[in-house]
């Protein structure tokens, strides 16, 4: 059995820091790593976002024009217009977000992070089977 001060519960503590350490290190590493890498990518597509948000809209306004013309010149009805069109489109934009919404509550397929869950679970492991035995504390 180990002892109280026994040298296996310093190196057992002293593998447990090394090994933190090390993760929190690689963790620090990545993210750094990370954060450049979304710094060189963020600006450009901050701008693609705002022109492709600017350009739709524009298309839509064009799109709820036109259809307002064709719907005008179809029927002679005075509620048949670009009112209409606009109704349309709309209807369309809310049932693809319907769509959408239904596609997001979809459950995964399966697990998320499988493999770093299974990392973690064979370094849970091999602590439990590297823990030192705890010295038991006799009462007088």
């Amino acid at each position: 059995m180990n002892e109280p001060g026994d040298d296996s519960d310093l190196s057992f503590s002293a593998g447990i820091t090394a090994y933190l350490r090390t993760r929190l290190q690689l963790v620090s590493i990545e993210t750094v790593e990370a954060l450049n890498h979304l710094k060189e990518k963020l600006l450009p597509i901050v701008i693609v976002l705002i022109c492709a948000v600017g350009s739709y809209l524009l298309i839509l306004a064009a799109l709820v024009s036109f259809f307002g013309k064709v719907l005008g010149l179809i029927g002679k009805h005075p509620l048949l217009g670009w009112e209409f069109a606009a109704l349309i489109v709309a209807g369309l934009h809310i049932g693809i977000i319907f769509w959408m919404k239904q596609k997001l509550t979809i459950k995964a397929s399966g697990p998320l992070f499988e493999y770093s869950r299974a990392e973690l679970e064979r370094d849970r492991e091999w602590i439990q089977e590297h823990k030192p035995a705890q010295p038991t504390s006799k009462s007088s």
